[in-house]
């Protein structure tokens, strides 16, 4: 053991001198206060010669002083044998001591023992740095590891450095740049000084200026191999001095900004995979899950996958052997206390969170400082994500300016990009961010209500319902009409569609003060809801805007609510309930004196009883529907109201009635522009009708007609309708290629626009088509798939109705007497 009355004694003397408590010591020779203290007591035996060095430099000793301090840790008057590797000249020093005598500076704080996952991020880092190793290497090794506080950039980096440290035989240096922190970022001297230091430079010789001590410091590094760990970096522009610019060394930098630096990768560092969550808790915890996994999943997802959160809730545990993890879960699903559910000690997820933001609102960058305010503002978006779009209203703002700030959070690790113009914020950010902004969860929500509003007006123009629909546009609520030419029409369906189910749940957050905007949501969504067969989502939000429309007492809004919602009860198998809500529709229709309205319900009422069998009631209604529209100035479909009418004089077989509508029908479909986007449904429902009077040409050829008015009209869903029609009829025709020819080009048709229900249907009609050909085996095939699509679509009768086709023990014996009617066999008369 070293003397104490030779080494301890002589340390503390020297510290004395130089004025430094053990603490400051600790600070300029990388070392911890602890450490200080056992080398001033002789307690550890035989410091490392590198350690001895590391202080002697951070006191500024002299070569003679640093001589004496070295003998002295070895308690002998003989440096060859304090450091038999170490050649001192007898007499005089040199100015500086000897290359070999420096420290090799290992001051690597010491990896996590817990270090769970990460293998592909760290294999990542590993083969950055490897080329840089290598004989005869020209590359230098930048790797810049960033991400969201707590995310474990920090144990990311150090596991993988001491990984590579054998490779970097001339040392491995650590730095803390403070950037995120209780104290001002380090300036670039400050950190050039203690690197400088930790390399064997004399305290008392570091340049004052940077670049002096900039070129000291690359001039040290030349021709030597070094691994530098850059650590909570707060932009590139520190980073910049300290990178290593001579082939041989290699540095990792972490930050929670995107740092972008000449020749770095960039790691973006995410939280955890569920997988990786668990192993970290159980790691941190000590626990084996057995029953209580469920609830170790329940708290992995309550803690954002987020490695800090996680080793809180760890140590929290390990603390607390006798916790069921369900007590532990319960505490944190109460989101007004979890953020004080992960604080320990001295780790805390809020006051990791609360630096970035701190940093931004410090910063000169007038974008830094607008990004602050956006980020207060924008966790009011409904939704898990958010668009570029919904960002813009919220801020009230255009999408350029928009877009930047986003950007802008995405780089400070505040924000994530998942889609190219869309985003969302990490659960416990935004739980903290709610934190700072108490009771605007809702205050922002009309401006998004309004735009999603505006955009399924807009959109609805794709699908042919705009014109009568727009009865109902309230300007006051959503300002003037905006007409888009049809390629915008088409992005406001195809961006609406991204967000359906923010709109879902924006209508589900809506307040009272929303309500006119909530009943313009849902009147102006219905086309949208039906074109992508969203059924449920469409119920919820026409009862949430039927309230709406009941409290402010619009009676013509709740009219055309209660009208969507009978009219979709009635698609859906549920006539009874559908006619109901249709019939007082008709009644709120009058009460409000609309007459756009009445005609809209007449003409679905005389539909709709047609299909249930209610013929006199079908018949009434048409006429009284013909009636009102010769009363009105601009009667809107007449061509559907004529067609309707035919189809029920159709049923109780008054075919000269019949066809005289069916031509009434066609003739205003063909000469009315307004009815140029409806005209593929009035030459289907005429050729449905034919087809079940046998009239089997005249029925195919005005399919063909509707397939290709749809296409024209950019109405897809439509088109792919019509396909299933034609190949129906085909099928009665015998022309089984060509009718499995039009279920394949309705399939692909349908699976290109993202319908899953029409793909089942076409699936389920291409069975047909085999079955009645006696290929059971490829019938079945076809259902096989149907079935599982609509399963998956929750569509429960559509099942059952295929489990029945699935499960007859013998194929139906069809000959060629007979033909399919909306999937049932009828004998040709």
């Amino acid at each position: 053991m070293p003397s104490q009355s030779t080494f301890g004694d002589l340390l503390r003397r020297m510290r004395t001198a130089a004025g430094l408590t053990q603490e400051q010591l600790g600070v300029l020779a990388t070392l911890s206060t602890q450490t200080v203290s056992t080398l001033e007591r002789g307690t550890r035996s035989r410091p490392r010669r590198e350690t001895v060095l590391l202080v002697a430099t951070a006191l500024g000793l002299s070569d003679a002083d640093t001589h004496r301090l070295l003998v002295a840790s070895r308690d002998t008057a003989d440096p060859a044998a304090a450091y038999p590797d170490a050649a001192y000249p007898d007499a005089a020093y040199p100015d500086a001591l000897p290359l070999d005598v420096r420290p090799r500076p290992r001051t690597l704080p010491p990896s996590a023992g817990d270090f769970t996952g990460r293998e592909a991020e760290v294999a990542e880092v590993l083969g950055r740095l490897r080329p840089t190793v290598e004989p005869d290497a020209a590359a230098i090794g930048l790797v810049a590891i960033s991400g969201m506080g707590g995310v474990g950039k920090t144990s990311l980096a150090l596991h993988a450095a001491h990984q590579a440290s054998p490779a970097f035989t001339d040392g491995q240096l650590y730095v803390d740049l403070g950037g995120y922190g209780p104290t001002e970022p380090r300036t670039g001297i400050e950190s050039i000084s203690t690197l400088l230091v930790a390399m064997g430079m004399p305290a008392a010789e570091v340049p004052a200026d940077l670049a002096s001590a900039v070129g000291r410091y690359r001039s040290f590094l030349a021709g030597k191999r070094v691994l530098l760990l850059l650590d909570n970096a707060l932009d590139a522009r520190q980073v910049e001095p300290l990178l290593p610019t001579s082939p041989g060394s290699a540095a990792i930098i972490t930050s929670r900004r995107s740092i972008v630096t000449a020749g770095a990768k960039e790691i973006r560092l995410s939280a955890f995979s569920e997988q990786e969550a668990l192993a970290a808790l159980a790691r941190t915890s000590g626990r084996r899950f057995g029953d209580e996994f469920e609830a170790a999943r329940e708290i992995v997802r309550l803690c954002g996958y987020l490695p800090l959160a996680l080793r809180i809730i760890g140590a929290r545990l390990a603390a607390r052997p006798s916790w069921p993890l369900a007590a532990m879960s319960e505490r944190l699903a109460d989101q007004r206390r979890q953020l004080d559910e992960l604080d320990h000690l001295d780790l805390g997820v809020r006051r990791s969170l609360a630096l970035s933001i701190e940093q931004l609102s410090n910063s000169d960058d007038q974008w830094d400082l607008q990004a602050v305010n956006a980020i207060l503002v924008l966790p009011s978006a409904p939704g898990p994500d958010f668009s570029t779009k919904v960002a813009a209203a919220l801020l009230d703002q255009d999408l350029a300016p928009t877009e930047r700030l986003l950007e802008r959070l995405v780089d400070n690790a505040l924000l994530e990009t998942h889609l190219p113009g869309r985003y969302r914020f990490h659960d416990l950010l935004r739980t903290y961010l709610s934190e700072l902004t108490p009771g605007r969860a809702n205050g922002n929500l009309a401006p998004v209500l309004r735009l999603y509003a505006r955009s399924a007006w807009q959109a609805s123009d794709r699908t042919g319902s705009v014109d009568e629909r727009l009865h109902w546009y309230d300007v006051d609520a959503l300002g003037p009409v905006v007409p888009l030419d049809d390629q915008a029409t088409i992005a406001a369906a195809d961006w609406l569609k991204a967000e359906r189910r923010n709109v879902t749940e924006a209508a589900a957050l809506a307040t009272p003060e929303h309500d006119a905007l909530l009943a313009q949501l849902a009147i102006a969504m219905l086309p949208m809801y039906v074109d992508l067969a969203l059924h449920n989502d469409l119920a919820y939000v026409n009862r949430l805007a039927r309230e709406a429309a009941t409290r402010i007492g619009d009676g013509s809004a709740l009219g055309i609510l209660q009208h969507d919602a009978g009219a979709v009860l009635f698609e859906t198998s549920h006539a009874h309930e559908g006619l109901e809500h249709l019939e007082n529709a008709l009644t709120l229709f009058r009460d409000a004196d609309d007459e756009t309205g009445q005609a809209m319900v007449l003409r679905n009422l005389t539909h709709c009883y047609a299909i249930v069998g209610q013929l006199d009631s079908s018949i009434a209604a048409g006429q009284r529907g013909l009636a009102l529209l010769q009363t009105m100035a601009f009667p809107q479909r007449a061509s559907q109201q004529y067609l309707y009418l035919g189809m029920a004089h159709g049923q109780r077989g008054e075919t000269q009635q019949e066809l005289a509508y069916f031509e009434r029908a066609i003739t205003l479909a063909q000469e009315e522009p307004a009815e140029f986007r409806r005209r593929h449904n009035v030459y289907k429902h005429t050729a449905i009708a034919h087809r079940r009077a046998g009239r089997l040409d005249e029925s195919a050829r005005l399919l063909r007609r509707s397939v290709e008015a749809a296409e024209q009209a950019g109405q897809l869903t439509n088109k792919a309708i019509g396909l299933v029609e034609l190949a129906r009829t085909q099928l009665a025709q015998e022309r089984f290629a060509e009718a499995f020819e039009c279920t394949q080009l309705a399939i692909e048709q349908a699976r290109a626009i993202g319908i899953g229900s029409l793909e089942a249907r076409g699936f389920q009609m291409a069975g047909q088509v085999l079955h009645i050909q006696n290929d059971t085996a490829g019938a079945h095939d076809q259902w096989r798939t149907a079935r599982a699509l609509y399963e998956r679509l929750g569509m429960t009768k559509a099942v059952d109705e295929l489990d029945h086709l699935l499960n007859e023990p013998q194929p139906p014996d069809v000959d060629r007497h007979f033909f399919w009617y909306d999937g049932q066999p009828q004998r040709r008369t």
